[in-house]
Formats: C-alpha cells, sequence, structure tokens
C-alpha cells in the first residue's frame, strides 16, 4: 500500500529510476516462484544493462536544486537473487563517468568480491570538476586514495558513492518489516522535533504522517524525515541491532 506523493510523481525524470525499481521486482516474480528454472548470472547482467539505458542516469532531476545533475552518478548497482532449490545468483554493475554505460563486474568464484577495479575514496574535488582533465587527476591526497590499502592499483578506478545515506535504506527494511507486524501504520503521526547534537545543533523537525516521512527519506534524502523514520522504529522495538541480527540470519545478508 505504498505510494509516492503526487509532487514526486509528476516528475518525469524522478519516475524513470522507479520504473527500474519496479522492473527488478518482476525480474524477481518471474524467477523466484517456485518451479521455474534457476536464473543464471548472465541474464541478471543483461538486465541491468537495460535498466540502466532506461535509467537514464546522466538526466537525473536533483529535487532540491531542481535542475539535472551536470554529469552521470556513481552507481555501484548490484542484485542478488535466493532462488529456492538453486545457487545465489547475482550481478554487479558499476557507472560513473568512466563507465556511463555501466561496467559489468567480474567476482572471484571463492570470496565473491569484486576483481580488476581499483576503489577509491568519494573525492568531493573531483565530483564537482566539470573538466575532463580535472575527473582524471591524480587523487588530491592520501585520504581521497586507495579505499582498500592492499589492493593493487588498476587502469579501472571507481570513485564509492559516500555510505552515509545508505543507511537509510536498512531503515526502510525496519519499518517495513514493522508494518508487515502490525506494530505501525503509514498513516499514524510521525512527527518529530529533536536535537541530535548537545551543542544546540542539528534540529531535526518533521510534520506529517509515517508515508510522507518515509516517502522524503528515501526520494530526498531528508534528514528530518529520516529522524522520524528513525523514531518510529524505537517506537515498535525494533533496533539496530535486532534489525541487524534479523538481515544476516533470516536473510543471509552477512554484510
Amino acid at each position: 500500500d505504498y505510494r509516492l506523493p503526487p509532487s514526486i510523481m509528476n516528475r518525469q525524470r524522478v519516475l524513470v529510476p522507479l520504473i527500474s525499481f519496479v522492473a527488478i521486482l518482476l525480474l524477481c516474480g518471474v524467477f523466484c516462484v517456485e518451479g521455474r528454472r534457476c536464473v543464471e548470472n548472465h541474464e541478471i547482467e543483461l538486465f541491468l544493462r537495460e535498466q540502466i539505458d532506461l535509467a537514464q542516469f546522466n538526466t537525473t532531476f536533483d529535487l532540491q536544486t531542481k535542475t539535472t545533475t551536470h554529469a552521470i552518478n556513481n552507481v555501484d548497482w548490484s542484485i542478488i537473487i535466493f532462488q529456492k532449490g538453486c545457487a545465489p545468483s547475482y550481478a554487479n554493475v558499476l557507472i560513473s563517468r568512466d563507465f556511463p554505460n555501466g561496467r559489468i563486474s567480474t567476482f572471484d568464484p571463492s570470496t565473491l568480491t569484486v576483481q580488476d577495479i581499483e576503489w577509491r575514496w568519494w573525492d568531493y574535488p573531483r565530483w564537482e570538476t566539470t573538466t575532463h582533465k580535472g575527473w582524471t587527476a591524480p587523487p588530491a591526497g592520501e585520504w581521497f586514495g586507495k579505499l582498500l590499502p592492499h589492493q593493487k592499483s588498476h587502469s579501472n578506478v571507481f570513485m564509492v558513492p559516500h555510505p552515509a545515506s545508505c543507511y537509510k535504506t536498512m531503515i526502510a527494511t525496519g519499518l517495513m518489516m514493522a508494518l508487515d507486524q502490525g506494530k505501525l501504520s503509514l498513516q499514524e503521526n510521525a512527527d518529530v522535533n529533536v536535537t541530535v547534537w548537545t551543542d544546540g545543533g542539528g534540529r531535526f523537525i518533521w510534520k506529517g504522517n509515517l508515508q510522507s516521512a518515509l516517502d522524503y527519506m528515501l526520494w530526498v534524502s531528508d534528514n528530518s524525515a529520516t529522524t522520524s523514520c528513525i523514531n518510529k522504529l524505537h517506537q515498535a522495538d525494533i533496533l539496530p541491532n535486532k534489525l541487524y541480527e534479523t538481515l544476516s540470519t533470516e536473510l543471509g545478508l552477512h554484510t
């Protein structure tokens, strides 16, 4: 019963990634039904490449600046399917200015880590540049260098997207668990007015129901809406350690 607000639904360029997300659900619906054949990795790779063309990541609309992004986004896009009676199937595609059409990753079969890529810390000066020279220049300092010090240098470089807001996907997962268990309702009040930091800064104010808070946490990455959602998780007694335990044991997601 989850719906996007009209203000977001009316933005065509924001709808395209939504269509991609729905298509991923359809992919799982086709292959994850009991009795169907096991889906193979190359089929997921082909599917991801098709969705990249559909998503048009180089014309992503920013709801806050009301403009499209000046360059293609850095996207680390993965799908893993746990199909009954089959070994897990998976694929990963990296998208950036270096790989505008998507780079299909290769995996180490023993560890399932992505090979043939040099992972780098998120480099704000590099991202903000609009020139090819600025983008291809060496890292500005040690802080922006290799993410994994022991990895070998490689001609394929990928600047890992800043992980902070990835936490919001786990919060959304916890909220869906609470909704399934009947502990919360999308229509219930989710007002919050708190000061997060003791120095008086970090004031987060949100007014609205849980539906709207969840919408804006996921679509605008709104931190006040996120604070509201975290507050609701605590009310439902779904705390981070319990949520992690559920994800790791019941779903087999250990990272």
